[in-house]
């Protein structure tokens, strides 16, 4: 009975006085005449007479109709329950005469459903019915172990008072005991926001000057209707009456005898933050609405001063204020990854590839490369459409702005070019910069509201199972493999190898300790190498300072408490990882980094074993060492033996040469061989990369590179390009020396396999001429060309690696990874 409705009559109460009813109708049907009038309460009355109601019930019910049309037009209340048995009669089954039933019992029309003393609801009238708020929280829903949980970190000692919840009737009487305070504080928020509401509409004049609705209309107020004062009282009243309710009943649930069985100021203190907590998106909610509500009683009083001095042009601020929203929440959405719900279309109407797929013939690694190359370019013109309609929006915006600035243009020239403006002329000037100032802040209100429903809105599955994210970022990974992973895996996946997750020392096996000693040399050793270079002393009282601020924030940020939601989602992720890990494993799946693009590559184990030896047999560039001994011990002596004389004599520069380039026995280890997937190219070939980090001549490479490429680079640097702006400006040049005509060619060519391709003989022999021709006195940083030259056979010679259990060694062109192998192929 306790809700806000439009009352329209029961079939019962209609059944008053059939006969004379139907005395009254006339013998003939007349032709119905039209009507100007009003329609609505002509509709309202014939609907009414249908139900036999005589002329005074339809006149009472038509007067309580006109009396509640105002308050349905306005914008609905937040208060859930409203008790308007006073406003409206209803009649009991009791008032029904026994006629009436007969006739009720013949009729064969279907009518509404009635209950005793229930007023009944139309469709219509159903919109018209008030919620309590979404964000309010439901203890007696919450399941017995979810409540415990949350109560028992409301405080410190919580834990302690939840374990005496050990009988059923306990746990109810807590239960309850949260529900009333909620409603208490519930009704309190919207007491204050009333109060606020009429102090308000007081301060801005809003009943005092009420605008004219073609006015509201046309400066978007219709959007909010302010109550009048009449009907807020009514709502202050009803919430009194319900908070005194609620308390009533909060004051007799306290007296009950099962309050012994606690300390009753311990639990009052855990129920009473318990349920502040709980209320707290509610509050930001109220606060939200007060906002707004202030905005626009501003722009209400703004419009009225702005109409109070007769204008004759308008302004554009509504339609861009528009834009910039819906510029907004597209890249909201693109962040959280979260599609509009129609691009869910476009995953299954667009072409018949899935069927095509599902025939048995096809294998099951060509149908999953295929599938998320499919899904891949779908989710290409996703991103595509979303960046064109964000483009599309933000020059709605100019659009837009350059109209606010011709219209201000216009406004002055109509001051006939007087110098000053006159005063009128800048005061409506001052008044449109007024209500521009208050809509931004209005708009700036709504778009933090709607943005915060991404933060709290799971990321949807569409109909393929993945989730969205794997539809949205072209970060996407590449599958050629029948995988096993589940959606929200490969979800995952799409945030790319540069993706670092939060949190996960946390869940590291070492010490906090060692971990934060571990970041902080990391840290610290690249701070003290640029300080080297700009020549600052890391023994600076300054750089001391700052490394003591490092420590203390390494520490801080390991040993504070996450917060519930980061802690979560870092847990989550944390279990995600492992559980991929697991995944690929157990199953017949390699996952690599792409060559260019960067992104995550699923492949099969046996598909890359297939073509790592392919590309063996097809360059001839690596031979197997069939004494299965491992010869990392031997190379380490080789190496020793060749550059410790060297570095006594002085044969080796000593400003470029350091000690870790010196291999140590204890820590060198033989390098290994893996392939990196190129699925740019037909057929994903893969390239080879040998991981020589430790490997015995690891050190020499660095070497040479750090001795020959400044030389390499200032001889070419007139015909290499080092970016793209470089490009363009050698461009330039050539444009200004007549060197690029309408009929120059551009040729791009590249060269397959080209590290393991160099014949060795011919990359010395190139080296040393090179060397000779740009050496000064045939030295390079006072070393002699022959030293150099029997440090690169060094680094050729011993390129060796273990793959697949077996030891091979590369004997033509040089290794994929040695930082030397790369100067030498520019040469």
């Amino acid at each position: 009975q306790n809700q806000l409705q439009l009352v329209e009559p029961s079939p019962t109460d209609l059944l008053s006085k059939p006969e004379e009813s139907q005395q009254q109708q006339p013998k003939h049907k007349r032709n119905k005449k039209k009507c100007r009038g009003d329609r609505k309460g002509q509709r309202y009355r014939a609907k009414l007479r249908k139900r036999r109601l005589n002329d005074q019930q339809i006149a009472n019910l038509e007067q309580n109709y006109k009396n509640m049309k105002h308050d349905v037009d306005i914008q609905s209340s937040t208060i859930p329950e409203i008790d308007i048995v006073a406003l409206v009669p209803t009649h009991t089954q009791t008032d029904i005469p026994e006629n009436q039933h007969a006739l009720q019992r013949k009729s064969v029309k279907r009518k509404r459903e009635t209950r005793p003393g229930v007023i009944t609801t139309s469709l219509k009238e159903k919109n018209l019915e008030e919620t309590e708020s979404n964000t309010k929280p439901k203890y007696l829903k919450v399941p017995d172990q979810v409540f415990k949980n949350i109560l028992s970190k409301s405080l410190a000692d919580g834990k302690s008072i939840v374990e005496t919840l050990d009988t059923p009737e306990k746990l109810e009487f807590v239960r309850i005991y949260a529900h009333l305070l909620n409603n208490v504080f519930y009704l309190k928020l919207e007491r204050d926001f009333w109060e606020h509401y009429q102090t308000v509409c007081v301060s801005e004049g809003i009943w005092s000057s009420p605008l004219q609705k073609d006015i509201a209309k046309e400066n978007n107020l219709c959007r909010f209707k302010f109550k009048t004062k009449i009907q807020l009282e009514k709502h202050s009243k009803l919430i009194d009456i319900r908070l005194k309710e609620v308390e009533n009943k909060l004051n007799s649930h306290l007296q009950q005898l099962i309050q012994n069985s606690f300390d009753m100021n311990q639990l009052s203190s855990l129920i009473t933050a318990f349920v502040r907590q709980g209320q707290h998106k509610l509050s930001a909610e109220y606060k939200q609405k007060t906002l707004i509500l202030q905005c626009d009683a501003i722009d209400h009083r703004l419009i009225t001063t702005f109409y109070n001095l007769n204008p004759t042009e308008n302004q554009a601020t509504k339609d861009k204020l528009q834009a910039e929203e819906q510029v907004a929440i597209l890249k909201q959405r693109i962040y959280t990854k979260r599609l509009p719900a129609s691009f869910s279309i476009l995953d299954h109407s667009i072409d018949n590839i899935e069927n095509m797929l599902k025939q048995p013939a096809l294998n099951k690694d060509k149908c999953a490369t295929l599938s998320f190359r499919r899904l891949k370019t779908i989710a290409q013109f996703k991103y595509d459409m979303m960046v064109l309609t964000i483009a599309t929006a933000e020059e709605t915006v100019r659009t837009h702005l350059s109209i606010i600035a011709n219209e201000k243009k216009k406004l002055i020239d109509t001051s006939g070019g007087q110098v000053p403006l006159p005063k009128p002329l800048i005061q409506l000037m001052n008044a449109i910069t007024a209500r521009q100032t208050n809509m931004v802040q209005r708009s700036q209100h709504i778009i933090q509201q709607k943005l915060s429903v991404f933060d709290d809105a799971p990321v949807a599955e569409n109909i393929a199972g993945a989730t969205e994210a794997i539809h949205l970022l072209p970060s996407s990974p590449i599958v050629e493999v029948a995988s096993p992973l589940p959606p929200k895996h490969f979800s995952y996946l799409t945030n790319g190898p540069k993706y670092v997750p939060p949190c996960q020392s946390r869940f590291s096996s070492g010490t906090i300790d060692k971990i934060i000693l571990r970041e902080y040399n990391h840290i610290i050793q690249s701070f003290e190498k640029g300080l080297t270079k700009n020549c600052i002393s890391a023994s600076d009282q300054r750089a001391k300072d700052f490394f003591t601020g490092i420590d203390d924030l390494l520490r801080r940020l390991h040993t504070n408490t996450l917060s519930p939601k980061l802690l979560a989602r870092a847990q989550y992720e944390h279990r995600i990882m492992k559980s991929t890990q697991r995944q690929i494993k157990k199953s017949n799946v390699i996952i690599r980094i792409t060559d260019k693009s960067k992104v995550f590559h699923l492949g099969s184990v046996q598909d890359y074993h297939e073509k790592a030896l392919q590309y063996m047999q097809d360059t001839n560039a690596y031979r197997e060492i069939t004494s299965s001994i491992n010869p990392y011990q031997q190379h380490v002596q080789t190496v020793l033996a060749l550059i410790d004389p060297m570095l006594k004599k002085g044969e080796i520069n000593r400003e470029l040469w350091k000690q870790y380039m010196r291999p140590n026995s204890v820590t060198t280890e033989l390098a290994h061989l893996y392939f990196v997937p190129k699925p740019h190219k037909i057929g994903t070939p893969l390239r080879p990369i040998v991981s020589s980090i430790k490997a015995a001549t690891t050190g020499v490479s660095h070497f040479l590179d750090i001795l020959l490429r400044p030389l390499f680079n200032r001889v070419t640097k007139d015909t290499t390009f080092i970016n793209g702006i470089d490009f363009v400006r050698q461009l330039e040049r050539y444009r200004m020396n007549g060197q690029l005509l309408p009929m120059t060619l551009f040729v791009t060519f590249d060269v397959t396999n080209l590290y393991t391709m160099i014949p060795r003989d011919g990359a010395i022999f190139a080296l040393q001429k090179f060397l000779r021709q740009y050496g000064e006195n045939r030295r390079i940083h006072g070393m002699t060309i022959d030293i150099i030259i029997r440090l690169a056979r060094l680094v050729l010679d011993t390129n060796c690696f273990v793959y697949e259990k077996k030891y091979y060694q590369q004997i033509r062109g040089g290794a994929m990874g040695s930082p030397f192998t790369l100067t030498l192929a520019n040469v």
